[in-house]
């Protein structure tokens, strides 16, 4: 979570749309590193499993920007999946 003055500074410069696909994209991160070390999956493992180079894996691990379509593969993987939901019916 960021703190206050983070996020005034990030404000500045991102939608508060663009700030929530980041964190999106943080929290998808953090859930695929979890999931493999609980499955002791390595990443060449994931790379042999998933089709996806394993440097882009490492890069997705650090949280350089990839290409959705290799979360998807990945993810697919350890048997998880992307949910997409209408803003709109959140907090309904």
């Amino acid at each position: 979570m960021l703190s206050v003055i983070d996020e005034k500074m990030l404000g500045k410069f991102f939608t508060p749309e663009e700030i929530a696909e980041s964190d999106s994209k943080m929290s998808i991160i953090g859930e695929l590193v979890e999931v493999r070390h609980e499955k002791g999956i390595n990443q060449k493992k994931l790379k042999e499993l998933s089709g996806v180079k394993q440097h882009d894996i490492a890069r997705m691990e650090r949280k350089v920007p990839a290409p959705l379509r290799y979360d998807v593969k990945v993810l697919a993987q350890i048997r998880k999946t992307l949910v997409v939901v209408l803003l709109e019916s959140v907090g309904k």
